[in-house]
């Protein structure tokens, strides 16, 4: 069985709040790491975008990857 996927955000950021009202909207299931703000800079500064999304079916960035991984993979 595949792992969940893990969503990561930004703690306290509107785009971290939007990433998990699709998650959930979605209905899917998935663990959550939320990043202080250094954390999340020291990620943007290695490339990744937030919030980011590690799923099965691949890496999701931004708020767009997030709902693109929603309606291609989740049941709605």
């Amino acid at each position: 069985m595949a792992h969940p996927p893990v969503l990561y955000i930004e703690r306290e950021s509107e785009e971290g709040r939007r990433a998990i009202e699709l998650m959930n909207n979605s209905g899917a299931k998935y663990q959550l790491f939320n990043l202080s703000e250094m954390e999340a800079l020291e990620q943007q500064e290695d490339g990744r975008e937030m919030p980011r999304l590690l799923a099965p079916e691949g890496i999701f960035d931004s708020i767009k990857g997030i709902e693109a991984y929603c309606l291609a993979y989740c049941k709605n």
